[in-house]
């Protein structure tokens, strides 16, 4: 593999036009280092995906902690919950091309949210193809309540980030999650 300018390696079939600079990398030994296995990871440190895999898995135990185990619920349903609070009325088929799901899984986990009696269907008044989702009271407390309850946790876990930070990087993520189909 030819080396770039700082002297790292970059695969031949690389379409990308920039290259690899070391000032964006760690730079001490230690900053290499997974956290929980203290595996040297200096050529995955600088590529996104891998640190978002490594993010989500803090953030992922974070909800499990405070909403999965007490809740009971998974984080899809939990998302799929918080949109139809957030958007009385949407179809399963803008929820999934939301979630980037398929239609027939958005309707099984309808169906675990409407047999728990959070969410309830309604058939469209002018087309009876079509049904609309609502959240029941019982769904929009739940949702409320998940929503409090996982900032709460990721507040905690993460109050080593500065407020500006924090903006920062839910702002970053969610620039890289909008390239999504793109």
């Amino acid at each position: 593999m030819p080396k770039t300018s700082a002297g790292l390696r970059q695969p031949l079939n690389s379409t990308s036009t920039q290259t690899l600079d070391r000032r964006s990398m760690p730079t001490n030994k230690t900053d290499q280092l997974t956290p929980a296995g203290r595996l040297n990871e200096s050529r995955l440190s600088g590529l996104i995906g891998y640190q978002i895999a490594q993010a989500d898995i803090t953030a992922l135990g974070v909800f499990e902690r405070e909403v999965g185990k007490p809740m009971g619920l998974r984080p899809v349903e939990f998302a799929i919950l918080t949109l139809v609070c957030e958007n009385p009325g949407v179809t399963s088929v803008r929820l999934a091309n939301a979630l980037a799901l398929s239609a027939p899984s958005v309707t099984v986990w309808l169906d675990k949210l409407e047999a728990r009696t959070l969410i309830i269907r309604r058939s469209s008044e002018s087309d009876r193809r079509r049904t609309h989702l609502h959240a029941t009271q019982q769904g929009m407390e739940a949702a409320n309540r998940a929503i409090e309850r996982v900032t709460f946790g990721e507040q905690e876990t993460f109050k080593d980030l500065t407020p500006g930070e924090r903006m920062l990087l839910v702002e970053l993520l969610h620039k890289v999650a909008s390239r999504r189909g793109s």
